[in-house]
């Protein structure tokens, strides 16, 4: 994998690579989970394909930049994503999505705007959403373009909640955790809360376009109610990270969304810190 020493999304990302580590409660609501800072560099930048699981069409690719600020309070990290192929529509499309994931002590939250638009560069959605762990709660908004309609919903916000787009980030302190697991409530795009659960079942050389590496496998599993029906009707999902910090995220098997999505395969095609070495 090529990494560059002057960049490290949303980390992945990857970042889109990092993972939970509880914190003390520091409101009488949500204490928010800590992205592991030491394993994000002040620049990041990548690059993903995906292809279908089982006839291995390619469907989309996506490149992102994480950038780190600071807005005098705490650490903010901003991340933009950029995408391109067939996700979640028959016809190919674009998007954009921007995210500020702000950092400080008592006030942490997490925003995020998608813009999908045709290749005609005509609007098709556009999706908000914004996460507050101070007040436990979360919003939703969602606007057709094509229908002129919208909907908002609000959700709560649990202590380990995690939005979909930091995960791979979270999970790259997995195999420090205790026990090399965690529990967590994965927030979709769309605002649903699914509590599932992480462990790294085991350590394997992997191949993606960005090279081989050393890798610890990490099982992706729903928890609870639905984990029952989960295991009936769920292809198994899995995410790879380097075995060398700062454990950047490698690949991802399983749905896309929820049940009825397409299965496939992200894997990471560049990776740089920095913007300069790559590595």
């Amino acid at each position: 994998m090529r990494v560059t020493q002057r960049q490290l999304p949303i980390s992945t990302i990857v970042r889109l690579g990092l993972t939970l580590v509880l914190v003390s409660a520091v409101t009488s609501h949500s204490s928010p989970i800590r992205l592991p800072t030491a394993l994000i560099a002040p620049e990041e930048r990548g690059e993903y394909v995906a292809r279908d699981a089982h006839t291995a069409e390619e469907l989309w690719r996506t490149r992102w930049v994480i950038e780190r600020a600071s807005n005098g309070s705490g650490l903010i990290y901003r991340v933009r994503e950029d995408g391109a192929g067939r996700r979640g529509r028959p016809e190919p499309t674009r998007w954009t999505v921007t995210m500020d994931v702000v950092l400080a002590q008592g006030s942490e939250t997490f925003s995020a705007v998608r813009e999908v638009r045709d290749l005609s560069d005509r609007p098709i959605e556009t999706m908000r959403r914004a996460l507050s762990y101070k007040t436990g709660r979360g919003t939703v908004t969602v606007v057709d373009h094509m229908k002129n309609v919208d909907r908002s919903e609000s959700f709560t916000v649990e202590e380990t909640s995690i939005p979909v787009e930091l995960l791979p980030m979270q999970l790259r302190a997995l195999s420090d955790a205790p026990e090399r697991r965690i529990r967590f409530h994965l927030v979709t795009r769309e605002g649903k809360s699914v509590p599932m659960a992480a462990r790294v079942v085991g350590q394997e050389t992997i191949r993606t376009p960005a090279g081989e590496f050393a890798a610890y496998k990490t099982e992706l599993t729903v928890t609870g109610v639905r984990g029952v029906i989960g295991q009936l009707v769920l292809p198994a999902m899995y995410m790879w990270h380097r075995v060398d910090p700062p454990h950047a995220w490698l690949r991802y098997r399983g749905l896309d969304g929820g049940i009825g999505s397409r299965e496939v395969v992200m894997e990471l095609v560049r990776f740089e810190m920095d913007a300069k070495q790559a590595r």
